[in-house]
């Protein structure tokens, strides 16, 4: 009966700990859930952001092209990059490429 006792409360605080650590090992689990949710979130929209960029800057060619179809050379599209300032304002894309569709003999206007 003397050696119940000290097993028994020995018991009962070792389910407790064990419950405590339990329940706090949970809650940092759904704690690391919950940030690696908003890094996802925060990722992804990062990306949208950055394809929304390039297309942006790919219909903005596009229009440029339509705006001026006469005038539209070599030259006036390297003039229309530069004042888009890639560099500084679309970090990571390095620039716009250009092709133009010429007829046999005629590239004297390029």
């Amino acid at each position: 009966m003397r050696l119940a006792a000290p097993a028994a409360i020995f018991l009962v605080v070792a389910a407790l700990g064990g419950a405590i650590t339990y329940f706090v090992n949970e809650s940092e689990r759904a704690a690391q859930q919950v940030r690696f949710g908003v890094v996802a979130d925060q990722a992804a929209a990062a990306i949208v952001t950055r394809i929304r960029q390039h297309f942006t800057l790919l219909t903005s060619a596009g229009a440029f092209r339509q705006a001026v179809p006469n005038a539209f050379t070599r030259v006036s599209f390297s003039e229309f990059v530069t004042g888009l300032d890639l560099a500084r304002k679309y970090t990571g894309i390095q620039g716009i490429g250009l092709t133009l569709v010429v007829p046999p003999g005629g590239d004297a206007g390029i």
